[in-house]
């Protein structure tokens, strides 16, 4: 492969890296949405991407691996960070329907009507 040839040869991978990347910072910040609204983006991408990458593309794809495990370590904080708020909503609901006057346990329906 000459040089001429070898930048776009490694397009496709150096965009999984780039996407990648913006993955890690969208994790890192706890925007769900912005990862959701990336999904079509990454399929693009990765679909560009020749299945038999040049040797060039090594560091690339180590690269875009290193980013992807990164981004899932900072989803799985994200994820056991909501699990946690839910809990803790759930406890305060708990203690909020605690402090509630007694609830009467005669029908409320207004049977003369």
């Amino acid at each position: 492969m000459n040089d001429a040839s070898e930048p776009a040869a490694l397009a496709p991978y150096e965009a999984i890296v780039n996407v990648a990347r913006l993955q890690l910072e969208l994790a890192t910040a706890g925007d769900v949405g912005g990862l959701q609204s990336l999904a079509d983006t990454w399929d693009r991408v990765a679909a560009d991407a020749p299945p038999q990458p040049p040797a060039q593309a090594a560091s690339l794809l180590a690269e875009a691996a290193a980013l992807g495990e990164r981004t899932r370590v900072a989803l799985l904080g994200l994820h056991a960070a909501m699990r946690r708020d839910a809990g803790l909503a759930a406890q305060a609901s708990r203690a909020a329907r605690g402090y509630a006057p007694p609830v009467s346990l005669l029908p409320r329906v207004d049977r003369g009507a």
